[in-house]
């Protein structure tokens, strides 16, 4: 066999085990005599077969035995050294995680004989605190009196929305996004680990290549966007167009023909900051119909769903899979001033995730209103960081993802987003 089959003796871990190593070729397998390697929470079983111990409450006992304990390090951040995925890419990421055990290592990977090793996180408790901060983020006060105001929050000027996100984005240049991928950090640790015992390296299922997307925000970004589909179409891009189907009025030519080069997704009916904060049947309503207005008008099934201002929470995601749509991607990798919770603030993976029961794929790169309008980057600056986040995406075989708003300045100097294209 040429990927490692595993056996997971806890219902829980299973799932979450499964949503880590999604991106690379493992077999999951329910006969613990056939696997190459068993991963539990609980204490070892006696069996030659390799075993990962994912450190918890419930194994405290037999960890003491090798001198082994969990400790809470409160907001202590610790830097977690990872050589990923096949090429071995080394890299460092900042983690702050609510336990660690202890002694501590380099990598995080304890290995206490020949045939078994502690990883250095409760790995359960981990997951489920990244997946919780996607489905429960916690809106600022401001974003929610924002929300409330009874006409569109675009009357404020960009100028004094861009600068009261600035305030509070920690630093003024953009992130390199290996310093924020925390739930992946989880991925290579487990990954790793396997490779240690098996001698056997999951290849990834994933082909690397870069995706672009466009949120058509204004009737102004819908007549720009056809002349940004003929440059696409000089390089064989096909895009994903994200439409609001009641903020404008539509131009049925326009969007057939960006159906005929590419995907339509829904953008929701109106680009308002208020979806995050309705209740479920509202959302599924605003959901559902705004599915069947694209699909009459582009004559194509919808498949992708993204909020405007990348808006999620349970709500959202569990309104999507409700009205049939097959993806989301609506929320950031990272965004250092993130509308929702003016903080720093993402979905911290560089692939799609199953989330509520669908599947998620993240802006991985920063968009580029963030860029322009948060980090005062020029149009080249912002062309350069794209271009090199892409890149180191694609070394891990995550999937780089662009948001290019066809309203902003990227957009407007075509010549410049030529030269984007023509590097990807």
């Amino acid at each position: 066999m040429s990927y490692p089959e595993i056996y997971i003796v806890d219902g829980e871990l299973r799932g979450i085990v499964k949503q880590l190593l999604s991106p690379w070729k493992v077999k999951l397998i329910k006969d613990v005599e056939k696997a190459d390697i068993i991963i539990t929470a609980q204490e070892p079983i006696c069996t030659s077969t390799p075993q990962i111990i994912i450190p918890t409450t419930e194994n405290q006992r037999y960890l003491k035995k090798y001198n082994i304990r969990m400790a809470n390090i409160k907001n202590n951040s610790i830097t977690v050294s990872i050589k990923a995925q096949v090429n071995m890419v080394k890299i460092r990421i900042p983690y702050r995680p609510k336990t660690i055990i202890y002694p501590l290592n380099e990598n995080f990977i304890h290995r206490i004989s020949d045939t078994m090793i502690v990883l250095g996180l409760n790995l359960i408790e981990e997951y489920r605190r990244h997946i919780n901060s996607i489905l429960n983020p916690k809106i600022s006060t401001f974003y929610k009196l924002v929300a409330k105001i009874p006409i569109p929050y675009t009357v404020i000027p960009e100028t004094m929305r861009s600068k009261i996100l600035k305030t509070i984005r920690g630093k003024n240049c953009p992130p390199n996004i290996t310093e924020y991928i925390q739930l992946d950090a989880l991925r290579y640790l487990l990954l790793e680990a396997i490779k240690t015992l098996t001698n056997k390296q999951p290849k990834t299922k994933i082909i690397s290549k870069i995706t672009i997307t466009h949120d058509i925000d204004t009737k102004k970004g819908l007549e720009r966007a056809l002349k940004m589909a003929r440059i696409e179409e000089k390089y064989n891009i096909q895009s994903i167009w994200f439409i609001p189907t009641k903020q404008y009025k539509l131009d049925k030519e326009i969007i057939q023909e960006l159906a005929n080069v590419g995907e339509i997704g829904s953008h929701g009916a109106r680009h308002a900051p208020k979806l995050v904060l309705q209740p479920l049947e509202q959302v599924k309503r605003e959901l559902e119909e705004s599915k069947k207005t694209l699909e009459a008008i582009a004559r194509k099934k919808v498949k992708l769903f993204r909020a405007p201002l990348l808006q999620h929470n349970k709500t959202i995601f569990e309104a999507a899979k409700q009205t049939n749509y097959a993806y989301t991607s609506t929320t950031p990798t990272i965004e250092l001033a993130h509308p929702m919770t003016n903080s720093p603030h993402g979905s911290k993976t560089i692939y799609p995730i199953e989330i509520n029961g669908i599947t998620e794929i993240p802006v991985t790169i920063l968009q580029d209103h963030q860029l322009l309008h948060i980090h005062n980057s020029c149009t080249k600056q912002a062309i350069t960081y794209m271009i090199k986040q892409a890149r180191l995406i694609m070394k891990l075989h995550g999937t780089p993802v662009l948001l290019i708003h066809p309203d902003y300045d990227l957009a407007e100097k075509m010549t410049v987003y030529e030269e984007l294209l023509a590097q990807i």
